[in-house]
């Protein structure tokens, strides 16, 4: 029996509870499981008329490969992550902690409020250390989401202004997670406005207040990224086998699933 088979196998009641849940996800429907005491559940957003089939892998995706990042040490996997978002600068300190919400609404900034404009951004992934904050868009095969009376900000620019407001004192970023950008044409005109010009960045009314940080970077990362990051982390000498095992994991659901990355 190879080490792989014998991880798979395995049998501990803390590890099956806190190793990636093996969601059921049906190709040929809509139907995609998380375990029902998990908030996720709740939050998770409605899949889209039309793109059904896009939205429930890249749901399934953020949920199995996210939840299992955030079990693993973010100072071996959070500076590969960041590595990979184009037009990110340097990572400041190895975080000590870190946490990770899928699926969160963030509110307005003050300036957007001021004006009547409550309505928020939504993250599918927000992910939190003492340093900074990073908040992302993930699509699969289709385009981000679009509100159907343009009014104000574009998505990412609401995007920018809540999760800049929200990270405060600590460093932020955005990013945008696709298969192909060109699947995403519309995230990724965006991301490419916004990432590394300061005075595109700007144009997001709730620019830092006093004591506040500036953005610091605005990228996109591709799901093989996220994949290569898992990799890493199987491959690892320094990581213990518990970590390897849990990153082992979240990739065998990933060659199940069958997906195209």
């Amino acid at each position: 029996m190879s080490a792989r088979e014998a991880a798979g196998r395995s049998r501990c009641t803390w590890c099956e509870m806190s190793l990636p849940l093996r969601n059921r996800l049906d190709a040929d429907s809509d139907f995609f499981e998380i375990r029902p005491h998990h908030p996720d559940r709740l939050r998770r957003p409605p899949a889209r008329p039309g793109r059904v089939r896009a939205d429930v892998m890249a749901h399934a995706l953020t949920w199995n490969i996210f939840r299992a990042l955030e079990l693993l040490p973010p100072a071996f996997w959070l500076r590969r992550f960041h590595a990979r978002l184009q037009n990110a600068e340097n990572l400041g300190p190895a975080p000590v902690t870190l946490g990770i919400s899928l699926w969160r609404t963030l509110p307005a900034s003050p300036s957007l409020a001021i004006e009547g404009d409550v309505a928020g951004a939504f993250a599918d992934v927000v992910i939190e250390t003492e340093h900074l904050v990073w908040t992302l868009v993930t699509v699969f095969g289709a385009d981000i989401s679009w509100p159907e009376k343009e009014s104000g900000l574009d998505p990412i620019g609401r995007l920018i202004d809540a999760g800049s407001w929200y990270a405060g004192r600590r460093e932020y970023y955005c990013g945008l997670i696709v298969r192909d950008p060109g699947e995403a044409a519309r995230g990724a005109a965006l991301i490419g406005r916004y990432s590394g010009r300061a005075a595109s960045i700007a144009r997001a009314p709730s620019a830092p207040s006093a004591g506040a940080r500036p953005v610091r970077g605005v990228g996109t990362a591709r799901w093989r990224d996220m994949v290569e990051i898992l990799e890493d982390c199987v491959s690892s000498t320094v990581l213990p086998e518990f970590d390897r095992a849990v990153a082992r994991r979240a990739l065998e659901w990933v060659e199940e699933s069958r997906v195209d990355l």
